[in-house]
């Protein structure tokens, strides 16, 4: 029988994992053709405030472990945040995927009728796990996700990887995204500020 849930959070996080490994392996070449020390990329940030690379990734595989043990009703592994290296880092999308995959379909039919409690900041929400998916889980994996500075990927690569993406067409009554261009300049709205916010802390206090 169809599992929304399912289909809406592991095939997405295996999915997105495929595309982490790309993008990893894109900046390992890289490295290695303009003689870069590794540790240099792996600690790159596109901004101040954002994780460096390897953060990116290691946030981005919490995201989906947690939120698979979540929606099924289990503990999640816990994976120690100290990660080095290219390889080390492909060893932990490689512990996340084998995670994810361990659940059967079946093990998640029971989550749309589970009541995920989330702590945030001093509260705690309680959220179905339709609501816990969509405003959290995956606005969070979207943040986490890396995205190679133009050196390394290319526009031509940056714009492959986009297009793999499935292509949803909005309704004529849906909102505008609440990441919009203005005069150039890309502005991130309120919600996804939050979103973001939520997915940090998350990551923050759970620590693997």
């Amino acid at each position: 029988m169809p599992n929304d849930i399912f289909d809406f959070s592991v095939a997405v996080f295996l999915r997105g994992h495929g595309i982490l490994a790309e993008l990893l392996r894109k900046a390992e070449a890289h490295a290695a053709e303009r003689k870069l020390v590794p540790t240099v990329l792996l600690a790159a940030r596109l901004f101040p405030d954002m994780y460096p690379l390897t953060g990116q990734v290691q946030a981005a595989c919490d995201t989906a472990k947690r939120t698979t043990a979540r929606l099924v009703g289990v503990e999640p592994p816990r994976f120690e945040d100290n990660e080095a290296s290219f390889e080390e880092l492909h060893a932990r999308i490689r512990k996340t995927t084998a995670f994810v995959e361990s659940h059967p379909v079946d093990a998640f039919l029971a989550a749309a009728e589970r009541t995920i409690e989330m702590k945030v900041g001093s509260g705690t929400v309680n959220l179905t796990a339709s609501q816990y998916l969509t405003r959290f889980a995956l606005p969070g994996v979207t943040a986490a996700r890396p995205m190679m500075p133009p050196a390394v990927s290319g526009p031509v690569d940056r714009l492959r990887v986009i297009a793999q993406d499935r292509h949803v067409n909005a309704p004529a009554d849906a909102q505008p995204h609440s990441m919009v261009e203005r005069d150039g300049r890309r502005i991130v709205g309120k919600d996804m500020q939050e979103r973001r916010l939520a997915a940090r802390h998350d990551h923050a206090r759970h620590g693997a």
